[in-house]
């Protein structure tokens, strides 16, 4: 089995609701790093699983239009959303409390998506682990099972 790990970068803010009661229940940001990376049984043509700049082109096309210097809002959370619109701010809905664990999560199904339909022939290459850096020394993984 071999891998490729590729590293990107954005900002976001977000908050987090329901029962949670600390201060991440206020609204705030991170710069966070996403590690995302790929495997395959089989290098193409070029000698390689994917090229890194295809990589970015995509996921981190993906990234910037959905994530970076945008507001992940859980979408039960009305009072944000509102606020965020009534400012014209951009802000990405998601169904669960945004915290890094559930970004992970989400992020395995959308980006395995936009790998399927934009990276490489569907299949061959395969997203296999994603880590999300929300500060230097706290981070969520999703890894795929054997």
């Amino acid at each position: 089995m071999l891998q490729v790990t590729k590293r990107m970068t954005f900002a976001m803010s977000h908050r987090l609701t329901g029962s949670y009661a600390g201060a991440c229940q206020n609204i705030h940001g991170h710069n966070y790093t996403l590690d995302v990376t790929l495997r395959s049984m089989w290098l193409n043509d070029n000698g390689m699983i994917v090229d890194f700049a295809k990589i970015k082109a995509h996921i981190g096309s993906w990234i910037n239009q959905h994530l970076d210097h945008h507001t992940l809002v859980r979408n039960t959370d009305h009072e944000l959303k509102g606020f965020l619109k009534a400012q014209g701010s951009e802000m990405t809905e998601v169904p669960f409390n945004p915290t890094a664990e559930g970004m992970v999560l989400w992020l395995s199904g959308v980006l395995q998506r936009v790998l399927d339909d934009q990276v490489a022939e569907k299949g061959r290459i395969v997203l296999q682990h994603i880590r999300l850096y929300e500060t230097d020394t706290s981070w969520a993984d999703w890894e795929r099972d054997a």
